[in-house]
């Protein structure tokens, strides 16, 4: 299956050692949360597997054709356009086709009387793949994702400059889902959204074929989302399986029988 791998990973800045020996593997459809402290490194963990920062030790190996989408903690969109045609943007190839569409559309008529079988069978083709693609509900589409991560009918059309800094937040995130990566490595996606638009956002991620990594700090939202906890502390990664709760009783667990452990250790000293 698709995916990343990484192989004794580890992170440095100046002196300090973020984490280290990390060996992983996150694959298409896998849907894991990234919890830990502040601090621990969760957000350079994120960044090293999407290759924006190079690793201290260790490697990064992407597994098969996997196309990535990331979202930074504070994501910076900026743009002329408004933010409809922001959005729509990301359907450039989709536009293309139907100009191609259009164009070929005149040519047969023209030919009305004498059709050029060729002609015909392209334009069958490329209308399919249009269709299959999404391209006549692309509006619609553009429509349902600004309108459930909060934005009104009026603020979809105004100039993506005039927004403001949470506005850009929720707009990155939006074109984000809108371009459908294979894997979603998602840096804190709720800080900007009220309870509907998290909602939403807890839905559509439920409902989209395509594995995510999530980092938040909403324990509600990681208790729906996650089938799988990666937890980063102390400077060393472990997984666990099940959601946020199943992980936080999991790691009570561990902690009391390490503390017996440590009694039973004591009593013979």
């Amino acid at each position: 299956m698709p995916g990343i791998a990484t192989e004794g990973l580890a992170q440095r800045y100046g002196d300090r050692v973020i984490f280290q020996e990390v060996s992983v593997q996150l694959g298409g459809g896998d849907r894991v949360a990234l919890v830990g402290p502040n601090g621990c490194g969760k957000s350079s963990l994120l960044r090293l597997l999407v290759g924006l920062d190079r690793p201290w030790q260790g490697q990064v190996r992407q597994i098969g054709r996997l196309r990535l989408g990331y979202l930074p903690q504070e994501p910076k969109l900026r743009s002329r356009l408004s933010l409809f045609d922001e959005m729509a943007s990301v359907f450039s190839e989709l536009e293309r086709q139907q100009a191609e569409l259009q164009q070929l559309e005149r040519e047969m008529a023209r030919q009305s009387l004498t059709p050029d079988p060729e002609l015909l069978e392209r334009y069958a083709q490329l209308q399919t793949h249009f269709e299959l693609s999404g391209g006549y509900k692309r509006e619609q589409r553009i429509g349902q994702v600004l309108t459930g991560l909060g934005f009104s009918p009026r603020e979809q059309q105004q100039p993506v400059e005039r927004l403001s800094g949470g506005q850009w937040a929720r707009a990155a995130l939006a074109r984000l889902l809108l371009s459908e990566p294979d894997l979603l490595l998602l840096d804190e996606p709720t800080n900007h959204l009220d309870i509907a638009a998290r909602e939403w956002l807890e839905g559509y991620l439920e409902s989209r074929p395509g594995g995510y990594l999530i980092v938040s700090h909403d324990r509600y939202t990681l208790d729906r989302l996650a089938q799988r906890i990666w937890a980063l502390e102390g400077g060393r990664l472990r997984q666990y399986k099940g959601n946020y709760h199943s992980y936080v009783r999991q790691r009570s667990l561990e902690l009391e029988r390490q503390w017996k452990l440590y009694e039973e250790q004591q009593a013979f000293i």
